[in-house]
């Protein structure tokens, strides 16, 4: 889709700086290295802005936005607002508990629902080729990993009624003990190579930490804890 310096290809003066450049998913939370996306695409445009020599500068400048006076007056169309024929919505039912296997779900009363279409779930969904990430494979076995992990889905004529009908879906469980208490004593614990697939060292040390606090003006030292 783009070049190595995120030009899009076979259109002028257009780059995409955000995570869909990403040829391959991190693992990880995609934070981090969308922000460095972020980064490197600025340093491409500062370097092809001072190679220009540009008079005219838009920071500071009075600039008028072309959208402007249609957004101050509510006449400005967003993308929702675009009419699209044929549009059907979805609505997720999430697990409720943190670690198990579903035994049963009960769409019955779902399907019933003038409106919708379907309920899709790891009994019905299409299957997918291995993936590398887990949490890509949607629908695909009855097993619970976290709470909260969409159990199945809701597609309806409105988002109203997907949101009624993922409601009315009644999902069973055989719950598993969960272990979410990280603690230095646990035998384990391990060190990975890198984070986020190599964009950063597992341990970094920057600056003496005591000696910070030691000379700051102000120190809070406060223990905080969640209620189980």
């Amino acid at each position: 889709m783009v070049d190595e310096r995120l030009r899009v290809h076979g259109v002028e003066g257009l780059r995409v700086i955000d995570a869909s450049i990403m040829p391959t998913i991190v693992n990880g939370h995609t934070m981090a290295p969308t922000l460095m996306i972020a980064e490197k695409g600025a340093d491409l445009i500062r370097e092809q802005v001072m190679k220009m020599q540009l008079i005219t500068r838009a920071i500071g400048a009075p600039l008028n936005r072309i959208d402007g006076a249609q957004k101050v007056t509510g006449a400005a169309r967003y993308a929702y607002e675009y009419p699209v024929e044929s549009v059907t919505y979805v609505f997720p039912v999430q697990s409720t508990i943190a670690k198990g296997r579903i035994v049963s779900i009960d769409a019955s009363a779902a399907r019933a629902l003038p409106g919708v279409i379907a309920v899709l779930s790891h009994e019905n969904a299409p299957r997918l080729a291995p993936l590398d990430d887990a949490e890509l494979a949607v629908f695909q076995a009855d097993a619970v990993a976290y709470h909260g992990q969409f159990v199945a889905a809701v597609v309806a004529e409105t988002s109203e009624i997907a949101r009624q009908a993922a409601s009315l879906v009644v999902v069973r469980y055989e719950e598993q003990p969960h272990d979410v208490e990280l603690r230095a004593d646990r035998s384990d614990l391990y060190k990975p190579q890198s984070i986020a697939s190599g964009y950063y060292q597992t341990d970094t040390f920057d600056g003496d930490v005591e000696v910070a606090l030691a000379s700051a003006a102000v120190s809070l030292d406060q223990v905080y804890t969640t209620p189980p």
